[in-house]
């Protein structure tokens, strides 16, 4: 389960417009976008070669607690994320100072506009370049990793199928957010005999605005109950102090969590609305059950279990009968 990969690569480089903006542009080009795709390009080298040789400390002696998915079926999205450049961005073209997309821009070499990204190399793994103001827009929006994942894999097609010129990432992602496809999912959709397409900078504004992204907001409250069971779980699960846990718990917990992670915003929705109702309607001395089918064929079913917890007996007798 989960054969998709992000790799980040995060640059601080100020662009700072001093004699000659063009000249200035390709020196930070140089240091933050260029630099930043040759390092994730590495990186998902690295992963796809020696997927057993990762690590999560510097001497390499501890091995990466988590599974990395074999070459043959890892699907890996690279990011380089830029900081230091929305503000130069917004002084000279205004906005929020988001960075332009400019699909029709291919190869290092042809990055000569200031603040316009395109396609880094059309022969390699798509690179996204998310800069200041991008990236908070982005992530928290698209708050889960499914939904992330979606939005990366449509904008990898679309940038890799058209032309595509963008007045800043957020203005794509509200185009995204405000359109579903036959499956009900969002998706960016365009005419399919259009080989041009032109977003300008007024959608996200538009969207953010609109009664129906307040109402989003305001529903989706309730679905964070989700998120914090997934830190709690995450949190016990990596201080060691869960109870009877299977051994390795480190291991068969993450396999668990991952399931519970791959939750869209919106069943997640769902899922808690379930859960907070069945807690809501138990008395304090009952239990209850309550069984959550799949929706689609590769959903999981949840069981949820409310047990209660008695005040006048001691914590291993209450603990027993959860085990």
């Amino acid at each position: 389960m989960g054969d998709d990969v992000v790799v980040f690569s995060d640059k601080h480089c100020v662009l700072e417009p001093k004699k000659s903006l063009d000249i200035d542009w390709q020196r930070w080009f140089r240091s933050a976008v260029q630099a930043g795709a040759k390092q994730a390009w590495g990186a998902e080298r690295w992963l796809r070669d020696h997927p057993h040789r990762v690590f999560s400390d510097p001497i390499c002696t501890r091995p990466l607690p988590i599974r990395v998915p074999p070459p043959d079926t890892a699907r890996y999205h690279l990011v380089v994320t830029v900081h230091g450049v929305s503000g130069a961005s917004r002084a000279m073209l205004g906005g929020s100072g988001s960075l332009i997309l400019r699909t029709d821009i291919r190869g290092f070499a042809a990055h000569v506009e200031p603040f316009a990204i395109g396609d880094l190399d059309p022969q390699r793994t798509f690179v996204h370049v998310f800069d200041d103001a991008t990236l908070d827009f982005v992530m928290s929006t698209l708050d889960t990793t499914p939904d992330f994942l979606n939005y990366l894999r449509r904008k990898e097609r679309l940038c890799r199928s058209r032309v595509v010129y963008v007045a800043g990432e957020e203005n794509l992602l509200a185009h995204y957010l405000t359109h579903v496809d036959e499956n009900g999912e969002h998706a960016l959709l365009f005419d399919e005999e259009v080989d041009l397409i032109g977003i300008d900078d007024s959608w996200w504004e538009d969207f953010a605005e609109s009664k129906e992204r307040h109402a989003q907001l305001e529903h989706d409250r309730v679905s964070y109950v989700w998120d914090a069971l997934i830190e709690q779980f995450a949190e016990h699960a990596l201080t060691g102090t869960q109870y009877m846990a299977t051994e390795p718990p480190l291991e068969s917990s993450e396999l668990v969590l991952r399931f519970m992670a791959a939750e869209p915003r919106l069943r997640r929705r769902s899922l808690s609305e379930v859960l907070l109702h069945a807690i809501e309607v138990t008395a304090p001395d009952e239990r209850r059950i309550r069984v959550i089918p799949g929706q689609r064929g590769a959903e999981p079913m949840y069981v949820f279990l409310v047990f209660p917890w008695f005040d006048d007996k001691p914590e291993e007798d209450n603990r027993a009968v959860r085990g």
